[in-house]
Protein backbone atom coordinates (compact mmCIF):
# COMPACT_ATOMS: atom_id res chain seq x y z
CA UNK A 1 0.00 0.00 0.00
CA UNK A 2 1.25 3.63 -0.72
CA UNK A 3 1.50 6.50 2.06
CA UNK A 4 -1.58 7.75 1.67
CA UNK A 5 -3.82 4.44 1.73
CA UNK A 6 -2.06 3.69 5.05
CA UNK A 7 -2.58 6.93 6.80
CA UNK A 8 -6.12 6.84 5.45
CA UNK A 9 -6.11 3.50 7.73
CA UNK A 10 -4.33 5.24 10.36
CA UNK A 11 -6.79 7.91 10.49
CA UNK A 12 -10.06 6.40 10.69
CA UNK A 13 -9.65 2.98 12.23
CA UNK A 14 -6.82 4.30 14.84
CA UNK A 15 -7.53 7.86 15.04
CA UNK A 16 -11.56 8.15 14.56
CA UNK A 17 -12.36 6.43 16.86
CA UNK A 18 -10.74 7.97 19.97
CA UNK A 19 -13.55 11.15 19.46
CA UNK A 20 -13.21 13.11 21.71
CA UNK A 21 -11.71 11.19 24.84
CA UNK A 22 -8.42 12.30 24.08
CA UNK A 23 -8.62 15.37 22.44
CA UNK A 24 -6.34 18.35 24.21
CA UNK A 25 -7.73 21.67 24.84
CA UNK A 26 -5.42 24.89 24.69
CA UNK A 27 -6.12 28.74 25.49
CA UNK A 28 -8.69 30.61 23.74
CA UNK A 29 -10.99 27.47 22.74
CA UNK A 30 -8.80 25.67 20.93
CA UNK A 31 -9.43 22.08 21.11
CA UNK A 32 -7.29 19.32 18.83
CA UNK A 33 -8.30 16.17 18.22
CA UNK A 34 -6.24 12.79 17.38
CA UNK A 35 -8.61 13.12 14.41
CA UNK A 36 -7.39 16.61 13.83
CA UNK A 37 -3.84 15.13 13.19
CA UNK A 38 -4.79 12.41 11.06
CA UNK A 39 -6.53 14.50 8.58
CA UNK A 40 -3.61 17.07 8.34
CA UNK A 41 -1.31 14.68 7.43
CA UNK A 42 -3.61 13.34 5.32
CA UNK A 43 -4.35 16.52 3.48
CA UNK A 44 -0.53 18.04 3.78
CA UNK A 45 0.76 14.51 1.91
CA UNK A 46 -1.95 14.34 -0.23
CA UNK A 47 -1.47 17.77 -1.60
CA UNK A 48 2.13 17.60 -1.75
CA UNK A 49 1.78 14.37 -4.01
CA UNK A 50 -0.81 15.89 -6.18
CA UNK A 51 0.97 19.40 -6.77
CA UNK A 52 4.44 17.25 -7.38
CA UNK A 53 2.21 15.12 -10.16
CA UNK A 54 1.20 18.39 -11.27
CA UNK A 55 -2.60 16.88 -11.54
CA UNK A 56 -5.33 18.96 -12.77
CA UNK A 57 -7.50 20.33 -10.28
CA UNK A 58 -10.85 19.24 -10.32
CA UNK A 59 -13.42 21.80 -12.05
CA UNK A 60 -16.11 19.87 -9.64
CA UNK A 61 -14.94 21.44 -6.69
CA UNK A 62 -14.15 25.01 -7.67
CA UNK A 63 -17.51 26.30 -6.16
CA UNK A 64 -15.74 24.88 -2.85
CA UNK A 65 -13.14 27.77 -3.62
CA UNK A 66 -15.67 30.19 -4.27
CA UNK A 67 -16.99 29.53 -0.59
CA UNK A 68 -13.56 29.48 0.88
CA UNK A 69 -13.40 32.96 -0.59
CA UNK A 70 -16.00 34.01 1.16
CA UNK A 71 -14.94 32.52 3.99
CA UNK A 72 -12.02 34.90 3.96
CA UNK A 73 -14.16 38.27 3.06
CA UNK A 74 -16.34 37.43 6.30
CA UNK A 75 -12.92 38.16 8.16
CA UNK A 76 -11.67 40.39 6.43
CA UNK A 77 -14.54 42.28 6.71
CA UNK A 78 -14.79 42.26 10.20
CA UNK A 79 -10.94 42.74 11.34
CA UNK A 80 -11.59 46.10 12.43
CA UNK A 81 -14.39 44.87 14.90
CA UNK A 82 -12.79 41.82 16.18
CA UNK A 83 -9.21 42.24 17.97
CA UNK A 84 -6.43 40.94 16.24
CA UNK A 85 -6.63 37.77 18.57
CA UNK A 86 -9.98 36.50 17.98
CA UNK A 87 -9.43 36.79 14.08
CA UNK A 88 -6.27 34.48 14.31
CA UNK A 89 -8.47 32.18 16.50
CA UNK A 90 -11.57 31.92 14.35
CA UNK A 91 -8.53 31.33 10.94
CA UNK A 92 -7.75 28.52 12.72
CA UNK A 93 -10.86 26.78 12.76
CA UNK A 94 -11.17 27.98 9.22
CA UNK A 95 -8.22 26.59 8.44
CA UNK A 96 -9.32 23.22 9.70
CA UNK A 97 -12.46 23.54 7.68
CA UNK A 98 -10.05 23.77 4.59
CA UNK A 99 -8.13 20.62 5.97
CA UNK A 100 -11.73 18.73 5.95
CA UNK A 101 -13.49 19.82 3.14
CA UNK A 102 -10.37 19.30 0.84
CA UNK A 103 -9.81 16.11 1.69
CA UNK A 104 -12.22 15.37 -1.26
CA UNK A 105 -9.32 16.68 -3.78
CA UNK A 106 -6.77 14.44 -2.15
CA UNK A 107 -9.40 11.00 -2.21
CA UNK A 108 -10.41 12.03 -5.84
CA UNK A 109 -6.81 11.52 -7.28
CA UNK A 110 -6.58 8.47 -5.92
CA UNK A 111 -6.87 5.68 -8.61
CA UNK A 112 -10.46 3.36 -8.98
CA UNK A 113 -9.05 0.35 -7.51
CA UNK A 114 -7.35 2.24 -4.33
CA UNK A 115 -10.92 3.87 -3.80
CA UNK A 116 -11.94 0.49 -3.53
CA UNK A 117 -10.61 0.88 -0.37
CA UNK A 118 -12.46 3.29 0.67
CA UNK A 119 -15.54 1.29 1.85
CA UNK A 120 -13.97 -1.18 3.96
CA UNK A 121 -11.72 0.95 6.10
CA UNK A 122 -15.01 2.78 7.19
CA UNK A 123 -16.42 -0.15 7.64
CA UNK A 124 -13.82 -1.37 10.16
CA UNK A 125 -14.25 2.41 11.95
CA UNK A 126 -17.87 2.17 12.48
CA UNK A 127 -17.38 -1.59 14.11
CA UNK A 128 -14.85 -0.27 16.62
CA UNK A 129 -16.91 2.85 17.01
CA UNK A 130 -20.42 0.87 17.47
CA UNK A 131 -18.52 -1.51 19.54
CA UNK A 132 -17.51 1.42 22.25
CA UNK A 133 -20.68 3.25 21.82
CA UNK A 134 -22.42 -0.65 23.17
CA UNK A 135 -19.97 -0.68 25.97
CA UNK A 136 -20.40 3.20 26.92
CA UNK A 137 -24.45 2.55 27.12
CA UNK A 138 -24.22 -0.12 29.38
CA UNK A 139 -21.30 0.53 31.86
CA UNK A 140 -20.82 4.47 31.58
CA UNK A 141 -24.04 6.04 31.07
CA UNK A 142 -23.71 9.49 31.90
CA UNK A 143 -21.26 12.35 31.71
CA UNK A 144 -22.04 13.85 35.40
CA UNK A 145 -18.10 13.32 36.08
CA UNK A 146 -17.12 16.07 32.85
CA UNK A 147 -19.95 18.66 33.46
CA UNK A 148 -17.35 20.84 34.86
CA UNK A 149 -15.74 20.64 31.14
CA UNK A 150 -18.64 22.08 30.10
CA UNK A 151 -20.50 18.79 28.68
CA UNK A 152 -24.17 17.78 29.62
CA UNK A 153 -24.48 14.71 31.97
CA UNK A 154 -26.55 12.96 28.78
CA UNK A 155 -27.77 10.15 31.14
CA UNK A 156 -28.71 7.08 29.50
CA UNK A 157 -27.93 7.76 26.39
CA UNK A 158 -25.65 6.09 23.68
CA UNK A 159 -23.27 9.03 23.08
CA UNK A 160 -19.91 7.14 22.27
CA UNK A 161 -16.50 8.82 22.07
CA UNK A 162 -18.14 11.26 20.92
CA UNK A 163 -18.93 12.86 23.97
CA UNK A 164 -22.51 13.87 22.30
CA UNK A 165 -25.19 11.69 21.66
CA UNK A 166 -26.70 14.35 18.78
CA UNK A 167 -23.83 14.04 16.94
CA UNK A 168 -22.67 10.49 17.55
CA UNK A 169 -26.24 9.40 16.82
CA UNK A 170 -25.65 11.16 13.14
CA UNK A 171 -22.20 9.06 12.43
CA UNK A 172 -24.59 5.74 13.63
CA UNK A 173 -26.76 6.73 11.02
CA UNK A 174 -23.42 7.39 8.02
CA UNK A 175 -22.11 4.35 9.38
CA UNK A 176 -25.75 2.39 8.83
CA UNK A 177 -25.96 3.67 5.54
CA UNK A 178 -22.47 2.21 4.70
CA UNK A 179 -23.94 -0.94 5.76
CA UNK A 180 -27.17 -0.90 3.66
CA UNK A 181 -25.01 0.12 0.60
CA UNK A 182 -22.92 -2.77 1.11
CA UNK A 183 -25.66 -5.15 1.46
CA UNK A 184 -27.38 -3.75 -1.36
CA UNK A 185 -24.23 -4.21 -3.68
CA UNK A 186 -24.49 -8.48 -2.76
CA UNK A 187 -21.07 -8.22 -1.97
CA UNK A 188 -19.43 -11.25 -0.15
CA UNK A 189 -20.88 -11.35 3.31
CA UNK A 190 -23.75 -9.34 2.36
CA UNK A 191 -25.95 -10.99 5.04
CA UNK A 192 -23.30 -10.12 7.62
CA UNK A 193 -23.48 -6.73 6.85
CA UNK A 194 -27.40 -6.68 7.20
CA UNK A 195 -26.78 -8.01 10.39
CA UNK A 196 -24.53 -4.90 11.07
CA UNK A 197 -26.62 -2.47 9.95
CA UNK A 198 -29.61 -3.47 12.35
CA UNK A 199 -27.34 -3.50 15.19
CA UNK A 200 -25.97 0.48 13.95
CA UNK A 201 -29.47 1.23 13.54
CA UNK A 202 -30.50 -0.16 16.80
CA UNK A 203 -28.11 1.81 18.22
CA UNK A 204 -29.32 4.96 16.54
CA UNK A 205 -32.26 4.38 18.65
CA UNK A 206 -29.91 4.20 21.85
CA UNK A 207 -28.78 7.93 21.46
CA UNK A 208 -32.49 8.89 21.76
CA UNK A 209 -31.50 11.40 19.42
CA UNK A 210 -34.61 12.71 17.55
CA UNK A 211 -32.68 14.45 14.52
CA UNK A 212 -30.96 11.45 13.87
CA UNK A 213 -33.75 9.26 13.91
CA UNK A 214 -34.86 11.86 10.76
CA UNK A 215 -31.66 11.26 9.28
CA UNK A 216 -31.91 7.65 9.40
CA UNK A 217 -35.71 7.61 7.58
CA UNK A 218 -34.03 10.10 5.06
CA UNK A 219 -30.91 7.59 4.60
CA UNK A 220 -32.55 5.02 3.98
CA UNK A 221 -35.17 5.87 2.02
CA UNK A 222 -32.94 7.84 -0.77
CA UNK A 223 -30.69 4.96 -0.98
CA UNK A 224 -33.34 2.56 -1.47
CA UNK A 225 -34.83 4.83 -4.49
CA UNK A 226 -31.61 5.32 -5.58
CA UNK A 227 -30.87 1.57 -5.49
CA UNK A 228 -34.42 0.69 -7.48
CA UNK A 229 -36.13 -0.64 -4.36
CA UNK A 230 -38.14 1.66 -4.25
CA UNK A 231 -41.03 -1.17 -3.12
CA UNK A 232 -39.31 -1.95 0.06
CA UNK A 233 -39.32 1.90 1.12
CA UNK A 234 -42.82 1.45 3.49
CA UNK A 235 -41.98 -1.89 4.35
CA UNK A 236 -38.31 -0.48 5.65
CA UNK A 237 -40.10 2.32 7.29
CA UNK A 238 -42.43 0.22 8.93
CA UNK A 239 -39.27 -1.87 10.33
CA UNK A 240 -37.37 0.61 11.71
CA UNK A 241 -40.60 2.30 13.49
CA UNK A 242 -41.25 -1.30 14.94
CA UNK A 243 -37.47 -1.51 15.96
CA UNK A 244 -37.43 2.21 17.63
CA UNK A 245 -40.48 1.55 19.73
CA UNK A 246 -39.04 -2.38 20.89
CA UNK A 247 -36.08 -0.32 21.64
CA UNK A 248 -36.89 2.51 23.54
CA UNK A 249 -39.77 0.46 25.29
CA UNK A 250 -36.89 -1.67 26.55
CA UNK A 251 -34.15 0.39 27.18
CA UNK A 252 -35.56 3.85 28.01
CA UNK A 253 -34.66 5.04 31.82
CA UNK A 254 -36.28 7.85 33.44
CA UNK A 255 -34.37 10.92 32.58
CA UNK A 256 -34.73 14.63 30.83
CA UNK A 257 -33.20 13.39 27.57
CA UNK A 258 -34.35 9.71 26.88
CA UNK A 259 -38.23 11.04 26.74
CA UNK A 260 -38.82 11.90 23.27
CA UNK A 261 -41.76 13.86 23.90
CA UNK A 262 -39.09 16.00 25.91
CA UNK A 263 -39.80 20.34 25.44
CA UNK A 264 -36.95 21.30 27.31
CA UNK A 265 -34.41 20.83 24.39
CA UNK A 266 -37.06 21.80 22.05
CA UNK A 267 -37.03 25.25 23.60
CA UNK A 268 -33.50 25.50 24.06
CA UNK A 269 -33.25 24.61 20.56
CA UNK A 270 -35.47 27.53 19.51
CA UNK A 271 -33.83 29.88 21.92
CA UNK A 272 -30.54 29.07 19.86
CA UNK A 273 -32.03 29.86 16.74
CA UNK A 274 -33.45 33.04 17.22
CA UNK A 275 -30.03 34.31 19.02
CA UNK A 276 -28.75 33.53 15.56
CA UNK A 277 -31.27 35.52 13.97
CA UNK A 278 -30.42 38.43 16.02
CA UNK A 279 -26.97 37.98 15.32
CA UNK A 280 -27.43 37.81 11.53
CA UNK A 281 -29.88 40.64 11.78
CA UNK A 282 -27.19 43.02 12.97
CA UNK A 283 -24.26 41.35 9.87
CA UNK A 284 -27.13 40.02 7.56
CA UNK A 285 -24.23 40.56 4.36
CA UNK A 286 -21.07 39.76 5.31
CA UNK A 287 -21.78 38.00 8.48
CA UNK A 288 -19.33 38.14 11.61
CA UNK A 289 -16.64 35.99 10.61
CA UNK A 290 -16.53 32.65 9.78
CA UNK A 291 -16.32 30.79 13.49
CA UNK A 292 -16.47 33.91 15.00
CA UNK A 293 -19.93 33.20 16.12
CA UNK A 294 -18.54 33.13 19.45
CA UNK A 295 -17.45 36.18 19.91
CA UNK A 296 -20.61 37.77 18.70
CA UNK A 297 -22.29 35.72 20.66
CA UNK A 298 -20.45 37.22 23.75
CA UNK A 299 -21.08 40.88 22.48
CA UNK A 300 -24.51 40.73 22.70
CA UNK A 301 -24.17 38.87 26.04
CA UNK A 302 -25.97 35.80 25.15
CA UNK A 303 -23.88 33.47 26.75
CA UNK A 304 -21.54 34.35 30.42
CA UNK A 305 -18.48 35.86 30.55
CA UNK A 306 -17.01 33.41 32.51
CA UNK A 307 -15.73 30.28 30.79
CA UNK A 308 -17.29 31.87 27.97
CA UNK A 309 -13.93 30.53 25.56
CA UNK A 310 -14.16 26.73 26.42
CA UNK A 311 -18.11 26.02 26.88
CA UNK A 312 -18.74 23.64 24.17
CA UNK A 313 -21.90 25.29 22.93
CA UNK A 314 -21.25 29.02 22.69
CA UNK A 315 -19.40 28.65 18.94
CA UNK A 316 -21.77 26.92 17.31
CA UNK A 317 -25.66 27.32 15.82
CA UNK A 318 -27.77 24.22 15.94
CA UNK A 319 -28.30 24.53 12.43
CA UNK A 320 -25.87 24.49 9.81
CA UNK A 321 -27.45 26.84 7.47
CA UNK A 322 -28.32 29.53 9.96
CA UNK A 323 -24.14 28.99 11.30
CA UNK A 324 -22.98 29.64 7.77
CA UNK A 325 -25.57 32.86 7.45
CA UNK A 326 -24.69 34.01 10.54
CA UNK A 327 -20.52 33.68 10.39
CA UNK A 328 -20.52 34.51 6.33
CA UNK A 329 -23.85 36.35 5.50
CA UNK A 330 -26.36 35.59 2.57
CA UNK A 331 -23.73 35.47 0.14
CA UNK A 332 -21.54 32.81 2.01
CA UNK A 333 -24.74 30.83 2.48
CA UNK A 334 -25.67 30.46 -1.36
CA UNK A 335 -22.00 29.93 -2.23
CA UNK A 336 -22.17 27.26 0.33
CA UNK A 337 -25.27 26.00 -1.18
CA UNK A 338 -24.15 25.99 -4.16
CA UNK A 339 -21.29 23.86 -2.99
CA UNK A 340 -22.93 21.38 -1.27
CA UNK A 341 -25.22 21.08 -4.96
CA UNK A 342 -22.03 20.48 -6.94
CA UNK A 343 -21.93 17.02 -4.73
CA UNK A 344 -25.51 16.23 -5.03
CA UNK A 345 -25.12 16.58 -8.98
CA UNK A 346 -22.09 14.65 -9.30
CA UNK A 347 -23.48 12.60 -7.05
CA UNK A 348 -26.49 12.08 -9.13
CA UNK A 349 -24.10 11.13 -12.38
CA UNK A 350 -21.62 8.66 -10.26
CA UNK A 351 -23.58 5.57 -11.04
CA UNK A 352 -22.34 2.45 -8.03
CA UNK A 353 -20.50 4.53 -4.83
CA UNK A 354 -22.44 8.25 -5.88
CA UNK A 355 -25.52 6.31 -4.45
CA UNK A 356 -24.15 6.28 -0.92
CA UNK A 357 -22.45 9.24 -0.94
CA UNK A 358 -26.22 11.27 -2.17
CA UNK A 359 -27.93 8.89 0.88
CA UNK A 360 -25.16 10.39 3.31
CA UNK A 361 -25.00 13.55 2.37
CA UNK A 362 -28.66 13.88 2.18
CA UNK A 363 -29.35 12.64 5.77
CA UNK A 364 -26.39 14.95 6.92
CA UNK A 365 -28.32 17.75 5.17
CA UNK A 366 -31.70 16.93 7.29
CA UNK A 367 -30.15 16.34 10.30
CA UNK A 368 -28.18 20.10 10.02
CA UNK A 369 -31.62 21.75 10.37
CA UNK A 370 -31.43 20.45 13.72
CA UNK A 371 -27.65 20.11 14.51
CA UNK A 372 -24.59 21.68 13.11
CA UNK A 373 -24.17 18.52 11.60
CA UNK A 374 -22.11 19.72 8.68
CA UNK A 375 -19.68 21.52 10.75
CA UNK A 376 -18.69 18.70 12.82
CA UNK A 377 -15.40 17.48 12.34
CA UNK A 378 -15.68 13.83 13.06
CA UNK A 379 -18.95 13.92 9.95
CA UNK A 380 -17.36 16.13 7.78
CA UNK A 381 -14.11 13.90 7.84
CA UNK A 382 -16.74 11.37 6.41
CA UNK A 383 -18.26 12.95 3.87
CA UNK A 384 -15.68 14.28 2.78
CA UNK A 385 -13.57 11.02 2.09
CA UNK A 386 -16.93 9.98 0.40
CA UNK A 387 -17.39 13.21 -1.80
CA UNK A 388 -13.79 12.56 -3.23
CA UNK A 389 -14.62 9.19 -4.54
CA UNK A 390 -17.45 10.45 -7.05
CA UNK A 391 -15.10 13.18 -8.38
Amino acid sequence: MDILTVLLWITFVLLYPLGQVFAIDFPSGIRVSPLDVGMTLLTVIGYGIFFTKRKPFPRYLFPMLGFYATCILSLLVNIFVLPVHDVLIASLYFLRFVDYTSIAVVISQLSEKKKQHVPFVFFMCGILLTICGYIQYFLYPSLRNLIYDGWDQHLYRMFGTFLDPNFFGSFLVLFTLLCLYLYLEKRAYSLFYLVVAGVGSSAVFLSFSRSAYIALGTGVVVLLFLKGYRKLIGASMVILLVTGIIIVFLFAKQSEGTNLLRTASTAARFDNLFRAMAIIKDSPVFGVGFDAYRYAQLKKGFIATSGWESTHNGGGVNNSYFFVWATTGIIGLLAYLFFLRTIFVSSVKKKGIGVLVLASFAAMSVNAIFENTLFYPSIMAWLWVLAGLII
